[in-house]
């Protein structure tokens, strides 16, 4: 069995159940400070996944556990979280788990789904299946702090307000509080790839932590119990 690894890249494999004894070994040996950046890709639970073995799903409630505090950075930390569609979940993630990981939202994003000629996937209004997904974009509630001589950011800490998501010597810019992705889906409900559209509301040599990741990223620490699943070289070809 052969991987390919994506040069810097930092890889930790294991499941939900030893996620809290190893939030220390994922901060890792440059002094443990923690992440500004934390993509989280929760396998929601889903009957169709079930039926059709393409991945292990989840028990909504178990994402509790995740240690996220321990992973925080103290200049500051974006989380960017994928979100089903499903209203029950989605008000169990807004009502409880954000509040469980001392988060607060401060914008939501859009994936839209198109096809290789550019069309939504599906229609709209589609009662099963909808041609979109939801980025859900949180900050921790004790170290969000907002900039009243910036311009402002509507929602996000008043009128006349800009979210502060670092404390940096650097400014750094915060996410709009609306934004879409659009981009034909991968196999296996592979998202878009966030390295890019995300840097730029981010320090420089930031440090980046994705859970639940099913791929590796240079620069970037990925951890789950199916990281290196898409780095098999099975998933390459040869230029």
């Amino acid at each position: 069995v052969h991987f390919l690894i994506p040069g810097r890249a930092r890889v930790l494999m294991s499941d939900l159940t030893a996620l809290p004894r190893q939030a220390s070994m994922l901060r890792g040996e440059r002094g443990g400070e923690g992440f500004h950046l934390i993509v989280v890709d929760p396998p929601w639970e889903n009957a169709s996944a079930r039926r059709g073995s393409k991945y292990a799903t989840v028990p909504a409630r178990n994402l509790v556990q995740i240690p996220m505090c321990q992973l925080y950075h103290p200049q500051g930390t974006l989380v960017a979280m994928w979100m089903t569609n499903r209203e029950r979940l989605l008000r169990f993630a807004e009502e409880e788990l954000l509040e469980a990981w001392g988060l607060r939202p401060v914008a939501t994003w859009y994936w839209l789904k198109v096809t290789d000629g550019g069309d939504p996937v599906t229609p709209f209004d589609a009662p099963n299946r909808r041609p979109y997904e939801r980025l859900l974009l949180a900050v921790p509630a004790v170290s969000a702090q907002s900039d009243p001589a910036a311009s402002a950011l509507t929602g996000a800490s008043g009128a006349g307000a800009t979210l502060q998501v670092f404390h940096t010597e650097e400014r750094v810019p915060p996410p709009p509080e609306s934004f879409v992705l659009i981009a034909a889906p991968g196999e296996h409900s592979r998202k878009p790839k966030l390295k890019r559209v995300l840097q730029q509301y981010l320090p420089q040599s930031a440090r980046c932590l994705e859970l639940f990741a099913r791929e590796a990223t240079s620069g970037w620490t990925a951890w789950g119990n199916q990281c290196l699943k898409f780095q098999h070289s099975a998933y390459f070809k040869k230029a």
